[in-house]
């Protein structure tokens, strides 16, 4: 496949929410049944790993402050 091809269908799957290969199977099916124009359905795209990772490591120093805060009442009541 040539590069310029390539990098136009990542563009254009990108945009669609879709990757690589479902861009490519959904573009070619549609065009297949004779949708002439019609680009694929755009779908939500999932959050980045990266994401879903801070925002675990998020919620990890959230429960060790909620902790630390415990203890310290506890011991300034006492």
């Amino acid at each position: 496949m040539p590069r310029s091809l390539h990098a136009q269908l990542a563009a254009r799957s990108d945009a669609a929410g879709l990757s690589l290969n479902q861009y490519i199977v959904e573009t070619l099916t549609r065009t297949l049944d004779g949708v002439a124009g019609g680009d694929p359905v755009v779908r939500e795209a999932a959050p980045p790993r990266s994401l879903r990772l801070a925002l675990f490591a998020n919620a990890i120093v959230v429960a060790l402050a909620a902790a630390t805060c415990v203890v310290l009442l506890v011991v300034a009541l006492r």
